[in-house]
């Protein structure tokens, strides 16, 4: 059981989540631009059929934080705001507590629903027994939806070997893809033919190797950039 009191943990809560009183996530979080994994969470997350938490993992500085916002703004579209928490397990005082203690906070004093509620816990990786917690609400609560983040993958990834089984599933986040890069910054993509593939360049004809250089050359210089002088977190 945590020392720190509910008060407390209830005011760093409320900080957290600002769609409380404002029905809308702040602009400056949920920035202009989709990341690709964004897509294959929500896809997960509002499957009809098949029932799994998302864990998102990968370096700091990836784009996870903003892709838990998004979905949030996505959620917002469709219920109540305060049938959605967001936590980060970063700040000093939250790492003190358990994900029980806090969704005890949430519900006895924010959470104004008994049915569906959306759960997002950022750096998971730093709240005691997090794996286990996922188990358990995922185990004893079927009407949760629950994303998070992890910085640390190879934790993630042992700890999902013991309790993520047919509960979670694992989505790295990857630094941005030059095809994000370019989608990004508005840069017409070519029309290249059905099913090719780097393995395969070497089988193409000299005359559809040249077809298909010539085709990509407009990117090369976008490609020079995007190698040597794009910081990635301004972008994200």
């Amino acid at each position: 059981m945590s020392f720190i009191s509910q008060e407390k943990i209830l005011k760093v809560l409320i900080g957290f989540n600002p769609w409380w009183n404002s029905e809308q996530v702040p602009k400056n979080l949920t920035k202009p631009v989709k990341r690709l994994a964004f897509y294959e969470v929500s896809k997960i997350f509002y499957h009809p059929q098949i029932r799994r938490e998302v864990i998102l993992s990968g370096p700091r500085r990836v784009g996870k934080t903003t892709i838990m916002y998004q979905m949030i703004e996505q959620v917002l579209k469709s219920s109540s705001p305060k049938q959605i928490l967001y936590v980060s397990f970063d700040h000093p005082m939250l790492k003190l507590c358990n994900i029980g203690e806090i969704i005890d906070v949430f519900e006895n004093n924010i959470s104004n629903s008994t049915d569906e509620l959306f759960l997002f816990f950022d750096e998971i990786q730093y709240a005691s027994d997090w794996d286990i917690w996922l188990k358990t609400l995922y185990d004893q609560h079927p009407q949760y939806k629950i994303v998070a983040t992890g910085s640390a993958s190879p934790i993630i990834s042992t700890k999902m070997t013991e309790s993520g089984v047919g509960r979670w599933t694992q989505i790295k986040v990857p630094t941005l893809s030059f095809y994000e890069y370019i989608d990004l910054i508005n840069i017409p993509k070519p029309s290249l033919p059905k099913g090719i593939k780097p393995t395969s360049l070497n089988q193409l004809e000299k005359q559809e190797l040249t077809k298909l250089m010539v085709s990509l050359s407009p990117l090369q210089k976008h490609f020079h950039h995007y190698l040597l002088l794009v910081d990635f977190r301004k972008l994200l």
